[in-house]
């Protein structure tokens, strides 16, 4: 098995492998014997033969550049530059957002573009923001694989010229090391790392999936700077706790900051990589625990948002909170764990958060007591101009909900999710009574000439309502509207909208016929009343109807 970077490797289009061979010396001293020119005459005709070949092809390959051009005069009269914008629209959608982050399907886009036309391949070479994803990999397939993406990586660093990049590296461990998949003494793996290092400083993104020997190849062997805008890193290994310093990455000098946008996933956490957090602005992790939460927030200050995904229980040593962790910068936090988080919640204040969405990924681990203890100090002690609240399947009693709310009176938009928990009866249920205590508490006033407001969310908008109702309170909700001409008045809540998570889309039926009118008459006055249906990356959402 060769390798391409090897300096007995031949290049070929068409491969004279079996012509390459060991030679034994003649034995007739006298010149060749007839075997010997029959060989020597046959290779001959095999290479006149490939020679042939190629020219045919180049011919064949011309005629096919001519036909597009005669038969697709459109295509043919286009700019290039025309040309370039509609070969740019072939990326994602996410890719051709501002600042968003490309799919991995985006790095073939040149590849199908110039695989049309000769005229396309080269508007394709000649467009450098076709070749700004670059991906390298290091998986399960044929061992010559990991040989081309050099000449590849090559072409389209070349070729996106001065632009910023987005760089996807893959080190599968568990098939990377299958026998046979990389040739002995190849070094095209590292060399690529060392490829794609060297042009560090145009990163706008790294999207790191490696071992953890790779990860150590690269901070022992190469100099990278920080991408401009995302860092994410992940593994397919399993990474045990850090036992000193030594063991803590470090993939580019202490004097980089890290990038605004960073991304941990399970396994790799907060203590694994050491870089600096002063610039970090947003970030987004999974399988974390508490401990790595909270030195995050300690460390950085400049901190507007983070996402907090399966966060666990430290299992190996016991939780010491520290100090409370004041953060000022904090404008969006979600967290999502398995059981209350008091650990959490007790040891931070956020004076200045606007968005908090806290949720359950199981919530079987949930436990004795139905309302989360450490919620109700959190929110006194942050007092902060809260705008936009979720709460996931958490198993509230009514009174407590309530008083909850009535902490954070700037809060626009409220979702919550109404647990099926068994510890809640259905004939208990909060749902009901706090739409009631919505109807009761409707009307609002101002307290000064500053338009200041009072009462129970005197600022709400939307309303979006989530969980199992075996029995919707549909007669609630003309109530918490009120009559259809009190919608938008003075002194009243702004209320203009209520969702609710359904599972079809088809009209409810049941209610009697004044209710369905007044819910009717609502639509028709401007209250937005709708179902919702599927995913939260697939939804539908629009207005409810009733029979």
């Amino acid at each position: 098995m060769s390798c391409s970077h090897r300096s007995d490797s031949q290049s070929n289009v068409i491969s004279l492998s079996q012509l390459d061979y060991s030679k034994p010396e003649c034995p007739n001293k006298g010149g060749a014997c007839q075997i010997c020119q029959e060989i020597l005459a046959v290779e001959k005709d095999a290479s006149d033969a490939i020679s042939r070949l190629e020219d045919v092809l180049a011919r064949h390959q011309k005629l096919k550049a001519q036909l597009n051009h005669t038969h697709s005069p459109i295509i043919r009269d286009l700019p290039v530059e025309i040309l370039s914008m509609i070969f740019y629209s072939c990326f994602s959608e996410e890719m051709r957002r501002k600042d968003g982050k490309p799919r991995y399907e985006d790095w073939f886009v040149p590849l199908h573009v110039g695989a049309v036309c000769r005229t396309w391949r080269q508007v394709a070479w000649s467009t450098p923001e076709l070749w700004t994803v670059i991906v390298l990999e290091k998986m399960s397939s044929p061992a010559s694989y990991a040989c081309r993406q050099y000449a590849m990586l090559e072409d389209y660093i070349l070729r996106s010229r001065t632009l910023p990049i987005h760089v996807f590296l893959y080190d599968d461990r568990f098939q990377a090391t299958d026998i046979g998949m990389i040739a002995e003494g190849c070094t095209c793996w590292e060399k690529s790392l060392e490829l794609v290092a060297q042009c560090s400083d145009r990163w706008k993104g790294a999207y790191m999936t490696l071992s953890r020997s790779t990860f150590e190849y690269i901070v022992s062997n190469l100099k990278i700077t920080p991408p401009a805008r995302r860092l994410s890193l992940a593994s397919e290994e399993i990474w045990d706790e850090v036992a000193d310093e030594s063991e803590v990455f470090r993939l580019w000098p202490e004097s980089h900051s890290g990038p605004p946008y960073v991304e941990f996933d399970l396994p790799v956490r907060f203590q694994h990589f050491s870089f600096d957090w002063q610039h970090v602005r947003h970030l987004k992790s999974t399988g974390w625990q508490i401990e790595d939460c909270l030195d995050l927030l300690r460390n950085a200050p400049q901190l507007e948002s983070c996402c907090f995904e399966q966060v666990l229980r430290s299992e190996s040593r016991p939780f010491e909170g520290g100090s409370v962790v004041r953060h000022t910068s904090l404008r969006k936090l979600s967290f999502m764990c398995d059981t209350y988080s008091s650990k959490f919640f007790d040891c931070i204040v956020l004076p200045y958060l606007e968005e908090l969405e806290y949720k359950f990924y199981r919530t079987r681990n949930l436990p004795g007591v139905l309302d989360d203890p450490s919620l109700m100090t959190f929110f006194s002690q942050s007092h902060f101009p809260l705008t936009k609240l979720f709460f996931g399947e958490h198993p509230f009693t009514t009174d407590y909900l309530i008083n909850l709310l009535d902490t954070v009176p700037s809060l626009i938009h409220l979702s919550v999710c109404f647990t099926a928990d068994s510890r809640v009866p259905r004939r208990k249920s909060p749902l009901k009574p706090f739409l009631r205590h919505l109807a009761t508490t409707a009307t609002i006033s101002r307290q000064n000439e500053d338009r200041e407001v009072s009462g129970f969310l005197p600022r709400l908008e939307v309303l979006d309502l989530d969980g199992i109702f075996y029995d919707m309170p549909w007669e609630c909700i003309p109530e918490v509207f009120g009559h259809p001409s009190e919608l938008g008045i003075e002194g009243r809540r702004p209320l203009k909208t209520i969702v609710l998570h359904t599972c079809t889309s088809f009209p409810e039926k049941g209610l009697a016929s004044d209710l369905v009118g007044r819910l009717v008459s609502l639509q028709e006055a401007g209250a937005n009343i709708n179902y919702r249906t599927g995913h939260e990356d697939n939804y539908e959402v629009g207005p409810m109807t009733w029979k």
